[in-house]
């Protein structure tokens, strides 16, 4: 099949697919981790892997609630086929960004035809956004394909409820037609409220933001009398409260408290607690949310403008209304861009990345634009090439990130680490409170020490450490790894006739101390 001037279908398909697959693998494990979300995601999910115990996420081997455990048993799985590295930690993000490509194809596919669904998966792959999301560890990517495939899934069951309409009121096969679709139909219903329910083991609340999305959209089709699947099903709405719930309750009777804690902390603290410092400001939905998701397509945008301006030549702002309304398919993608939004605009809680899982809808949208240019020059050139180029550049920036400094990556400081022979020994920090990171490139072996143990229960005191490590004359120098800014712990051990050296790396620094001399060993 041949459209205008351009490529046959099969190779643009190759191209999409060769495109995707570079973005997603390519400098995906050159990059060390960064503190704090990577370094907490991937060391709870190794130390998963270490203890065997995929019921209860851990960080530094105690229970950690802060998420659900699909994300961790991912990422667990990345590690267990490829090692714990880089590569192990982003494998399973690298696949959920291509699964995430296929749902918008198919989407595109289901919405309005081939064309556009090749012209959307285009526009997401090599969405700047999307990529660099694939390329980081967190629940996000997950999460967005999860509720990618919920939409989707939901569509394939409007597509066939329409076609079952069609084939009754041409009375062909009547009520044979009407049974197979609604029995079709209730199939995709099933997957919709597995693919929901998969999406809360993953984050929780928020993922029923594009549940919230179909319930509007499929109330509206109701009231105008359009053809709708039933969202009511006897097997997937039991299936959704045993997928979605069914963690919570069994770690909740094991845990006295828990759920009280979960609610109050992660749902309702989140929404509406300003001390978690994740941009409570007033401007901070315009800046966190707005920007990324708005410029996140990065060249795609080009295609805005025209869209735009054949929007203003509608006449009227309800003549307007009623061209949106009259597109079901543009109508669900603004509901699916814009109502998440609105509910995260009211969070206390923002970073960028919680916009992710509706950038599909964008995607979609400006691949409708994409097609409506290609219709009117009859050419890909141009979309080609943007997808091209924008493709290559971004490989450039995942090869570059691997080589550029960051205060955040605990590699380089592991790499320190390791340079002096403590990483054999024994490991202590000071003062810092998370470097999950360092703790995974360890392997775990790594004692926490600060200057209040009491308030950082986790840790031993500073007198404590010094004393552990005087006891011990002989064997290994030992490192301890502590913000550049400390200054009392190397008189502590200068008092303790421990000789320690340092060096710097970032907002490190890496004191190496010798072993103490045994009684009677010659001075010299």
């Amino acid at each position: 099949m041949t459209t205008g001037r351009g490529l046959r279908l099969p190779g643009r398909t190759v191209l999409l697919i060769v495109l995707a697959a570079l973005l997603a693998f390519a400098f995906q494990g050159s990059r060390g981790l960064y503190e704090t979300t990577e370094g907490r995601y991937a060391e709870s999910a190794r130390e998963m892997l270490e203890t065997g115990d995929w019921l209860v996420p851990r960080l530094d081997y105690e229970p950690h609630w802060t998420k659900p455990p699909l994300t961790y048993w991912a990422l667990a799985g990345g590690i267990a086929l490829l090692g714990e590295n880089e590569w192990g930690v982003r494998a399973a993000p690298a696949l959920a960004y291509l699964v995430l490509v296929a749902a918008v194809y198919a989407l595109g596919a289901a919405m309005w035809g081939r064309r556009t669904a090749f012209a959307a998966s285009l526009v997401y792959a090599t969405s700047p956004f999307a990529i660099l999301a694939a390329n980081s560890v967190s629940t996000d990517p997950f999460l967005a394909m999860w509720e990618a495939l919920t939409a989707l899934v939901y569509w394939k069951a409007l597509g066939v409820v329409s076609a079952r309409g069609a084939a009754v009121a041409a009375a062909q096969h009547g009520q044979d037609a009407a049974e197979s679709g609604a029995r079709a139909s209730g199939r995709w219903i099933i997957l919709l409220w597995l693919f929901a329910g998969l999406g809360f083991l993953t984050k929780g609340p928020p993922a029923l933001l594009t549940l919230l999305v179909i319930f509007i959209y499929h109330g509206w089709r109701c009231a105008t009398r359009r053809p709708a699947p039933a969202l009511t099903s006897a097997v997937g709405i039991p299936l959704f409260a045993v997928v979605a719930f069914g963690w919570f309750i069994v770690v909740g009777v094991m845990h006295e408290g828990l759920l009280q804690h979960l609610v109050q902390e992660e749902v309702i603290g989140r929404m509406a607690d300003p001390g978690l410092n994740r941009n409570p400001q007033w401007y901070g939905p315009f800046v966190v949310l707005l920007l990324p998701f708005l410029l996140g397509l990065g060249p795609w945008l080009a295609y805005w403008p025209r869209a735009w301006k054949r929007v203003r030549e509608w006449s009227g702002w309800r003549s307007r209304l009623r061209e949106v309304l009259a597109r079901d398919a543009v109508f669900f993608c603004l509901l699916w861009a814009a109502v998440p939004l609105v509910v995260l605009f009211t969070s206390r809680s923002r970073l960028p990345l919680y916009v992710l899982p509706f950038v599909p809808a964008l995607a979609l949208l400006t691949g409708r634009a994409v097609v409506s240019r290609v219709a009117a020059t009859g050419r890909w050139r141009g979309a080609l090439r943007i997808a091209v180029v924008t493709a290559a550049v971004m490989l450039v920036v995942k090869g570059v990130a691997a080589h550029v400094e960051s205060r955040s990556d605990m590699r380089p400081v592991y790499e320190l680490v390791r340079s002096t022979g403590c990483d054999e020994g024994r490991v202590y920090t000071y003062g810092l409170k998370r470097e999950y990171g360092l703790m995974f490139y360890l392997g775990g072996d790594m004692v926490r020490a600060s200057a209040d143990p009491v308030r950082d229960c986790a840790a031993i005191g500073a007198a404590e450490l010094v004393a552990e490590l005087s006891e011990t004359p002989g064997g290994r120098s030992c490192c301890i790894v502590m913000c550049s800014k400390e200054k009392a712990l190397p008189e502590l051990l200068a008092g303790a006739g421990l000789v320690s050296t340092s060096q710097e790396v970032g907002r490190y620094v890496v004191l190496t101390v010798a072993p103490p001399r045994a009684e009677g060993a010659d001075a010299t």
